[in-house]
């Protein structure tokens, strides 16, 4: 009797652990396309911040300044460790949005969890493509305020328009210097 009895529980989990493995299995082949971006743009974001490093490092080797020389020493551990972080994160915000799709979204029928994870990725998304053209934009020389999503989007914009007609470029640059939108330092604020 006893054994019958643990047969049954032990049957019953694995049955229960069968159908989630297979519900887990399937959210995964939903999933993978946003799997590959995710990996394609952690990959992108190691490539042009090394490059960047490196180029920093032989501007301060052309320099002779050792303090920069070793700030822009590519260490690989460090660079591995932080990709790996970043790809941890990105599948976490994936995960997070499909399980709120499926626990949420679903039962509502409002959208499927397929959407959900990918408006979650689309925010960390934004972040690692931000973080890439901000790399882009200083190995191409020009200079970002802070690097965030508007300053970056500023200063792409300036570029482009520099590269296209200097004059308009330089006008653009003084009229987004003055927009309380983009920051403007100078303006004193009202008391």
């Amino acid at each position: 009797m006893d054994n019958t009895i643990t047969t049954i529980t032990l049957t019953s989990k694995a049955v229960g652990f069968s159908f989630f493995a297979t519900e887990l299995i399937q959210v995964v082949a939903d999933l993978r396309w946003m799997i590959t971006l995710v990996f394609a743009l952690v990959l992108a974001d190691l490539w042009f911040g090394s490059s960047e490093s490196q180029m920093h490092y032989r501007d301060a080797q052309k320099r002779g300044d050792k303090t920069a020389m070793e700030r822009y020493k590519l260490h690989f551990s460090r660079a591995i460790r932080r990709t790996s972080n970043k790809f941890c994160d990105y599948l976490i915000w994936l995960t997070v949005g499909a399980i709120i799709g499926m626990a949420c979204m679903e039962p509502l029928e409002l959208t499927d969890h397929t959407a959900t994870a990918a408006a979650f990725l689309a925010v960390a998304s934004l972040c690692e493509v931000t973080s890439i053209v901000g790399h882009l934009l200083a190995m191409r020389g020009v200079e970002v305020e802070r690097r965030s999503v508007i300053q970056t989007v500023k200063a792409f914009v300036i570029s482009l328009a520099k590269h296209k007609n200097k004059d308009v470029g330089e006008a653009l640059e003084d009229g987004l210097k003055q927009s309380k939108l983009f920051g403007n330092k100078d303006e004193q604020k009202p008391q």
